[in-house]
């Protein structure tokens, strides 16, 4: 198992790498961590019951142990399996997570176990995230949590790289990029694994934090992993977004504080849920609702229920989409790189002279920078006064002049389709606009969504908070 080239005057690093159906993205991460130029590791693979079988590795990294679940518990528990099996080992000073899905650089780890060397408070350090599609793009160095309204705040998410031996103190780093001391590991136990997805690592930060650890992220350490604001599925947030964000806030805040904190949430969360159903996408809203309800009931793990939303099917079968009629179209905040360049490369073949606008985030701008759009439109989602700034982008919207916008990615949704006055949605596989009902006449489903999330989070406040006294950490 042991790296070929290794130095008895390093100390000695278990890497643990949780798998599920990810062979090839497997393959790539393994490349580059047999490049790297430490010395003195050995590889476990916690192969989480894949189905696209894994025996290939071992003729690849022979090296490698691959130590098998029956089943997929989730990347937490596989964590869990690597990190315990390597401490009860006795040879390593400190566990590597690593994400499937990642690259490493090749001095990533040297740099991360000097920074550990220097300081024993440090109880876990994380690389710099860099995006694996535009390696001159941030993914975050870390990241914060304001535990008040459940929100995360990554650092330098989007930007550009820079350099620097400064050390972050955050409150995370990604549980896939963290270099975790064995000693800090014996203290603190293994990671909570009602995390089947989402908040694992946010969990852990604080927790090690709790136990008197600094949790750093290190700017000049670089891996590779595609970007987070990009990668889930509407339903995987919908559901384990909500219920894991709810058992954070429940383990960390006090039983007076965490009234406001879980109030936060619900407003958020069913103001979401009530958009969603009104806008057509009922299966969607009631992720939301079984994420409260399984939350209350001390349900956890793996749910079913993310592969059973459906569908909003109230969309016309044909498109009347006229290129000659449209010279201003607007691209919504909805969709990723991918969705975006197929939307524009569309609208461009139906009519080349049309000005391409795009609504997004300004966190996210830069990741778009490269498509062909005249102008970007940016909103801050992420601060206080949210619903001021929509209203000031909303009315923006409304008397800009668009002859169409398009939805890129409709399950995930965007408020702003009720600025303009004609709107598609894009269905990828057909590459095919389909006329929207979510237009400027149906604007009253708006305020019905305010009006509706306030009222349930009231109703709702009194059983989710005394169902979060359950989680309470003692």
């Amino acid at each position: 198992m042991m790296a070929e080239n290794s130095q008895n005057n390093e100390p000695k690093v278990a890497i643990v790498i949780p798998v599920y159906n990810r062979k090839p993205d497997l393959i790539r991460l393994l490349k580059s961590v047999f490049e790297l130029e430490y010395g003195n590791f050995d590889v476990f693979v916690i192969d989480n019951g894949s189905a696209d079988g894994l025996e290939e590795i071992n003729e690849l990294y022979p090296d490698v142990a691959i130590l098998k679940n029956e089943h997929n518990y989730g990347a937490t528990a596989g964590f869990n399996k690597g990190l315990l099996y390597a401490a009860s080992n006795g040879e390593y000073k400190y566990i590597w997570m690593l994400d499937s899905d990642l690259i490493v650089d090749m001095d990533s780890l040297c740099v991360l176990v000097n920074v550990m060397e220097e300081d024993n408070g440090i109880g876990i350090a994380g690389p710099k995230i860099l995006n694996i599609h535009n390696k001159n793009l941030i993914v975050e160095v870390g990241a914060n949590i304001d535990l008040n309204t459940a929100q995360v705040f990554p650092l330098y998410c989007n930007e550009p790289d820079f350099d620097t031996k400064e050390l972050f103190e955050v409150d995370y780093v990604g549980s896939g990029i963290s270099l975790l001391r064995i000693e800090a590991f014996k203290k603190t136990g293994t990671m909570d694994e009602r995390y089947f997805f989402l908040w694992d690592d946010m969990d852990y930060g604080l927790w090690m934090k709790r136990n008197g650890y600094r949790v750093v992220a290190v700017p000049n350490a670089r891996v590779y992993h595609p970007p987070f604001t990009e990668k889930r599925s509407v339903g995987v947030n919908a559901y384990y977004g909500v219920r894991s964000m709810l058992l954070t806030v429940s383990k960390y805040r006090s039983k007076l504080s965490r009234v406001i904190s879980i109030y936060n949430v619900l407003r958020r969360v069913l103001k979401i849920s009530s958009f969603r159903l009104l806008s057509g996408y009922p299966g969607i809203a009631k992720l939301n609702i079984y994420a409260l309800w399984d939350f209350c009931m001390n349900r956890w793990g793996e749910s079913d229920r993310i592969g059973n939303y459906t569908q909003k099917d109230n969309i016309n079968s044909t498109s009347d989409l006229a290129g000659d009629t449209i010279k201003k179209a607007l691209v919504l905040e909805s969709g990723s790189f991918e969705l975006a360049s197929e939307i524009i490369d569309s609208l461009k073949s139906l009519n080349e002279n049309t000005e391409i606008f795009m609504l997004v985030q300004n966190y996210r701008k830069r990741m778009f920078e490269t498509l062909p759009i005249d102008e970007f439109i940016l909103y801050d989602d992420r601060r206080g006064n949210v619903m001021l700034r929509h209203l000031q982008i909303f009315f923006r919207l409304l008397f800009s002049g668009f002859d169409v916008a398009v939805n890129p990615d409709p399950q995930t949704g965007s408020p702003f389709t009720y600025a303009i006055r004609k709107v598609y949605e894009w269905d990828s596989p057909t590459r095919s606009f389909y006329k929207s009902s979510l237009n400027v006449f149906e604007i009253w489903k708006i305020p019905l969504s305010v009006l509706f999330g306030e009222i349930l989070a009231l109703i709702l406040l009194p059983l989710v908070y005394f169902a979060s006294l359950k989680y309470e950490i003692k």
